[in-house]
């Protein structure tokens, strides 16, 4: 008999010695529940070696690959783990039609998509590109879409959900709203001294701050080619401090 899902996600845990996080784990069951699933939330760096170091066969395909060795063992379903660039998924005829073979059919058990802002940010543009994951996510039906990032507006959300075609959406996510996060808007001129004077205030910040800790200033110069007024931002902060998602 089947263990239920979050025994087994325990096992898997403690087989390749790793502790997920509340909401990592939240979002695993969610998947394995086969939902679609958006994760808002913080992101680490350099995944593959992460899996590689578990033991984990993972290999990334860029939107160059030669070795043909790599390519036979992913398009035959070798590798369990796949990283694919956009352009790969969706343009390429050879990693397109690997996925409605039989082997990617009755094995493929979630399509992950990092970095998922980008369908809506870069999809305006890209149309042939990131556009086009909804139509991949609804040849494979039985396949949940789980859609990852540390960052994502309301509408961001929305425009996702709708582009990926993504059903039963299971909204895991941690707010960025912060007490040591804020938004200051400054019009300024093209006067050099008064932004050299603003760089050397945001350093003498960081120089108080106690070692161990850290601050992170992000400094914007609006210039005569920007076509969003400072007005316009200080209208609008919701647009990165938006609490809570709507299933």
């Amino acid at each position: 008999m089947s263990l239920p899902a979050a025994d087994s996600l325990l096992l898997a845990e403690a087989k390749v010695g790793i502790t997920l996080k509340d909401k990592q784990r939240e979002a695993v069951l969610a998947v394995l529940q086969n939902k679609d699933v958006f994760c808002v939330l913080p992101t680490g760096c350099d995944q593959q070696s992460n899996f590689t170091s578990k033991g984990i066969c993972v290999e990334y395909v860029g939107e160059i690959q030669h070795d043909q060795d790599v390519i036979k063992n992913i398009v035959s379903g070798n590798v369990p783990l796949i990283l694919i660039s956009p352009e790969n998924i969706t343009c390429n005829p050879l990693y397109r039609g690997m996925l409605h073979n039989n082997v990617f059919k009755d094995n493929m058990v979630v399509l992950p998509i990092g970095e998922a802002h980008c369908v809506k940010t870069w999809g305006d543009y890209f149309q042939t590109t990131l556009a086009e994951f909804g139509h991949i996510g609804s040849s494979l039906p039985s396949v949940p879409v789980i859609a990852a990032t540390a960052t994502a507006t309301k509408t961001t959300f929305e425009s996702v959900v709708k582009s990926l075609l993504m059903e039963i959406v299971v909204v895991i996510g941690i707010s960025s709203c912060r007490n040591n996060i804020f938004l200051t808007v400054t019009s300024v001129s093209l006067n050099c001294n008064f932004v050299y004077d603003k760089i050397e205030l945001f350093l003498d910040l960081y120089l108080i701050y106690a070692p161990g800790k850290s601050i992170v200033c992000q400094y914007c110069l609006l210039d005569l080619y920007t076509r969003a007024s400072t007005e316009d931002v200080e209208k609008s902060p919701s647009c990165i401090c938006e609490r809570e998602f709507t299933n």
